[in-house]
């Protein structure tokens, strides 16, 4: 019983989460007449627990008895307090401050012995980070991995879907969904669908056929922008860094891509990325958004952690590697992915040429 007093202790009561229930005269007068008994039986020092008790009730008999409901937390594992930081293992702190400025959703779905429950969500404008966690009734290994169907962003004009799962024991595990490369008509509330309908072991290749669907709706975080408009270029490439936005837990830098029509006509793949530095001898781990626009002509966008408060410039070091292959028809085949969908294949690829190119550093002042 101590166990359970200990725990009321420890409730953060919400008057919002009060429910009124009506109750008669009579039923009033005999909680009031029993709490009166009580009162006389004992007159040693109130514990906490029965102070708690006692206020409790005397709100009750101003006029109503009420029901306490607490906020259910279905499918939250106690040893991982932030999965945003679990995720993050040892990265230079990615996520460092995405819980404290993260939105709870706790809303689970039970299937096939397997609860999924998605804890938090926070969107930055661009990208929708999401935790989740699955708790399983039985072993189902060290590797996951999630198959959706169906999902959505409403007014989205296009998506790029990520999903990192971790193991916490046998039966419980933790992830981050990363949505984002959406356009500009989603707007300051982000209203997403996931339907998630197999979890694949990897390990030993079986599939667990369910039915979690997720919909709800998070609002945008603060931020503030800074256009730079700052190009350098190199041998038909020019990349122009457009704006720079400040988030209270990160940073996103917007890149632009343009391509001379001779790197597209030579080149079969080109792949165009960047490191970030400060002043402060920082380093920065960023996540890339995946990219929207033509061949010739791509925005691109990548999230950084939360820059350092005392740098005052950022250094920017674009690279782009060219790739050209050779294709070779064969008979068409019939496969089987990992998820158990039927796939074709009717030709390999092999590598014939390769270059990388590093482009001047684009060095930014930071506006305070």
């Amino acid at each position: 019983m101590k166990e359970i007093y200990k725990f009321f202790n420890d409730v953060q009561l919400d008057n919002k989460e009060f429910t009124e229930l009506d109750v008669s005269e009579f039923e009033k007068a005999k909680v009031k007449k029993r709490l009166k008994q009580s009162l006389k039986k004992k007159k040693k020092r109130v514990k906490r627990w029965r102070q708690i008790a006692v206020a409790m009730l005397f709100i009750g008999l101003s006029g109503a008895i009420i029901g306490y409901t607490f906020p259910a937390h279905a499918g939250s594992i106690p040893i991982v307090k932030n999965i945003f930081q679990f995720i993050d293992g040892d990265r230079s702190f990615l996520y460092e401050n995405y819980k404290e400025f993260s939105t709870a959703i706790e809303l689970s779905e039970m299937s096939k012995g397997v609860e999924i429950t998605i804890n938090d969500a926070l969107y930055d404008g661009e990208t929708i980070f999401i935790t989740y966690s699955l708790k399983s009734k039985k072993k189902l290994g060290d590797q996951l991995r999630i198959h959706d169907t169906s999902s959505s962003l409403k007014d989205a004009d296009g998506m790029a879907w990520g999903s990192e799962i971790k193991r916490v024991d046998d039966y419980n595990y933790v992830g981050l969904l990363t949505v984002g490369n959406f356009g500009t008509n989603v707007g300051d509330t982000a209203y997403l669908v996931w339907n998630i309908d197999k979890i694949l072991m990897e390990k030993s290749n079986a599939i667990i056929n369910g039915h979690w669907r997720f919909a709800f709706s998070v609002e945008a975080t603060s931020k503030y922008s800074q256009i730079v408009n700052k190009s350098s270029s190199l041998d038909g490439i020019n990349v122009t860094i457009r704006q720079i936005t400040h988030t209270p837990m990160s940073t996103i830098v917007y890149l632009r891509q343009q391509l001379d029509q001779h790197i597209l006509d030579y080149w079969d793949n080109i792949d165009l990325d960047f490191t970030m530095t400060d002043d402060m001898g920082n380093n920065y781990d960023g996540l890339n958004h995946g990219g929207r626009g033509y061949p010739n002509d791509l925005r691109i966008g990548k999230t950084f952690g939360k820059v350092d408060e005392r740098a005052t410039t950022l250094k920017i070091m674009p690279y782009v590697r060219l790739m050209k292959s050779s294709v070779n028809d064969d008979e068409p085949i019939e496969e089987k992915n990992a998820f158990g969908e039927t796939v074709v294949r009717n030709r390999t690829v092999e590598l014939e040429d390769l270059k990388e190119i590093n482009l001047e550093p684009i060095v930014i002042e930071l506006k305070k």
